[in-house]
């Protein structure tokens, strides 16, 4: 190269070889990292801990009623469900921005 190259190109460069080695890894476990085990579930674990204190403050029973372990199991589901959806979200949206990087090469 004999010329220095503008930053925006260096920027679009580093972009697009970034998403290239996301999506090498496949759909699911962006999903499952991105949405899932990033998002997901420490908003649900977080979420739900609240909930426990706000239930029963500093005090923990030893065993959570029927019911409540099966709300706190339903909860979860939903959580990581919304974070497998945003996940999917933002796969999409990283695949239309690197089509459209792409797209500038020519």
């Amino acid at each position: 190269m004999l010329y220095p190259r503008e930053p925006a190109e260096v920027e679009r460069d580093r972009r697009i070889v970034h998403w290239e080695q996301m999506r090498a890894g496949g759909r699911r476990a962006f999903v499952l990292r991105t949405g899932v085990i990033k998002g997901g579930l420490p908003l649900g674990l977080a979420t739900l801990g609240a909930a426990f204190i706000a239930e029963f403050g500093w005090r923990s029973p030893l065993v959570l009623p029927e019911h409540q372990r099966f709300a706190f199991l339903v909860a979860l589901l939903f959580f990581c469900g919304m974070g497998w959806l945003i996940g999917a979200r933002a796969w999409e949206q990283g695949e239309a921005q690197y089509r459209k990087l792409k797209g500038g090469d020519s």
